[in-house]
């Protein structure tokens, strides 16, 4: 047993360690709360401690205060006792916690009160605030229930072994919301909501974020990281099991879909640019590179490349290998490579899903994979990759500095207008030749059915135009993902200079007749880029007249 000796700290309003957080109460009167943000390296600001992610160990914490002080104290695990201590002074003494890492371990001192649910397995929930707005954490008790449901069931004999989850709001914080095992703390503006004035949107962000954090029960606290290189692998299928939850707790959120242009292809554009960076970053040994990739690529691309894995592995094999992984890993650490031979031995995957990740993980960027046919009724399709990116002007990239030449394993699928079921290939790092023998001179081709892979699609001008036309006559035939994707990746391919632009706009023709939200997305931001560009053009007012209002006008009439 590891025991401190005196070791003390000033408490600031800086956000990180063990701080200050001010906030005004109802009569307007000036309180603060002390709140805990450890993660990734700022335990060691609260106390000594090999402050890595590696380093786990069971912590005995207790906390004195002045025996006047009414605030309470919260801590990952129960209250065990109260004691006196010094005259004036009490200390309150919390139970033994689980096996973990310093950065999972939390506090909250404040004046705060709660309500309480008791699952059907007896785990107990609790949400706090200050007084004036615990009406505002109904949803989240009760959301937090159904996601304690989805993941119970889904990780069957791999429960959470924490026998209680407190959900603080607190004033302020640096981030959304943060996985201390047994109490995750929520920066109020994300975490309240009042269900007769909250918008649907604020309602799907506060599911989002209870699901991600309660997502990290097990992904994250059960099984942690070997080092931060690897933060997606935590925050990626945190992301991922959010919108899964969602999707099962709430059909009618829509969640699988909207996630398509609001998480994929927002990675996608980000993705794009020569200062994007690999998921894995092994260069941490700084805190701001660590800080620094708490970013879209780690929680977009990362939500991104699971949803793939889960594609190309079927989602039995994608279950099993998880719960394989989880076991062998339970209260240690594990990185990616750990995941990938856990996956392999469980589905038998060829190619090896080693080979396949690391072209994903380890280089930045992505592939365009472009179609084409030699002539407009051959059967014969040339598939070929590349890095796709879209280079501000004067702005160079060194194609040779990818781990794999910028080039990836890819599981292309794809189809034809009466081509049914889907079909896929793999491209092993390089490109293939594919025959629809049934293909003819007026059926389309469509790759990456269903945005099933991080990547976009070009075609030759042949099939741009089949697919236009099909658009325009029956744009149903496409699933909304895929309507969503074929508009995003025309506009974008526009932008890097691969499509022509009047191509790009033509996609669009057919939104008159368009009524759902995922094309609609994709397009707006398409047009918005456009717009942009044109503005102090002589070509704007032209943009504005033939596609801006023309296409909204119709819409909305």
């Amino acid at each position: 047993m590891l025991r401190f000796g005196d070791f003390s700290g000033q408490l600031k309003e800086d956000l990180l360690g063990l701080y200050l957080s001010p906030y005004k109460a109802s009569a307007g009167e000036e309180r603060t709360m002390v709140v805990s943000l450890f993660e990734p390296t700022f335990a060691r600001k609260a106390f000594p401690c090999f402050d890595e992610p590696t380093f786990k160990a069971v912590y005995k914490v207790s906390v004195t205060h002045p025996r006047y002080n009414l605030d309470k104290v919260l801590f990952n695990t129960d209250l065990e006792r109260s004691e006196d201590a010094e005259t004036g002074w009490v200390r309150e003494i919390f139970e033994e916690t689980q096996k973990m890492s310093t950065y999972l371990l939390g506090f909250v001192i404040g004046d705060l009160t709660s309500m309480e649910i008791e699952t059907q397995r007896g785990r107990k929930i609790r949400v706090w605030s200050r007084p004036d707005v615990i009406q505002q954490m109904t949803f989240a008790l009760n959301y937090a229930e159904q996601c304690y449901i989805y993941f119970d069931n889904y990780f069957s004999g791999i429960e959470d072994p924490t026998p209680k989850t407190d959900i603080v709001a607190v004033p302020t914080f640096m981030a959304a919301g943060m996985e201390h095992w047994g109490l995750i703390t929520c920066f109020e503006p994300y975490i309240l909501y009042e269900e007769s004035t909250s918008p649907i949107r604020k309602r799907n962000l506060v599911s989002e974020l209870v699901a991600h954090e309660i997502a990290h029960s097990w992904f994250g606290n059960l099984v942690s990281l070997t080092s931060w290189a690897d933060l997606w692998l935590k925050e990626g299928f945190a992301t991922f099991f959010s919108i899964e939850a969602m999707q099962s707790i709430d059909p009618s959120s829509d969640a699988f879909d909207v996630s398509v242009v609001e998480v994929v292809q927002r990675a996608l554009g980000i993705d794009s640019y020569p200062l994007s960076h690999p998921m894995t970053d092994p260069d941490v040994d700084d805190v701001s590179i660590i800080l620094s990739n708490y970013d879209e690529i780690t929680y977009y691309k990362g939500i991104s490349v699971v949803r793939m894995l889960q594609t190309m592995l079927g989602d039995d094999s994608f279950r099993d290998g998880l719960m394989s992984y989880l076991r062998k890993y339970e209260y240690g650490n594990a990185n990616a490579d750990d995941l990938w031979a856990e996956l392999t031995e469980i589905s038998g995957s060829n190619p090896d899903i080693k080979e396949v990740m690391d072209t994903w993980i380890l280089q930045q960027g992505y592939p365009v994979v472009t179609v084409t046919r030699e002539t407009p009724s051959s059967r014969q399709l040339s598939v070929e990759q590349s890095l796709f990116l879209i280079k501000p002007d004067g702005t160079t990239f060194d194609l040779t500095t990818g781990e794999f030449g910028y080039k990836w394993y890819v599981h292309f699928m794809y189809n034809s207008r009466d081509a049914i079921p889907v079909k896929d290939q793999w491209m092993n790092k390089g490109n293939i030749e594919l025959t629809i023998p049934t293909l003819s001179s007026e059926q389309w081709v469509q790759g990456n059915v269903e945005l099933s892979s991080f990547l976009r699609v070009n075609y030759d001008l042949n099939n741009w135009e089949l697919i236009i036309a099909q658009l325009t006559t029956d744009h149903l035939v496409y699933s909304e993902a895929s309507r969503a994707a074929i508009v995003d990746d025309a506009f974008h391919l526009q932008r890097a200079g691969l499509l022509d632009t009047q191509i790009a706009l033509r996609v669009t023709s057919y939104l008159t007749e368009e009524d759902s939200y995922l094309p609609w997305e994709a397009a707006y931001r398409g047009f918005q880029y456009l717009s942009a560009r044109l503005y102090l053009t002589g070509s704007y007012g032209k943009f504005q007249a033939c596609w801006s209002l023309h296409v909204c006008f119709d819409i909305l009439c």
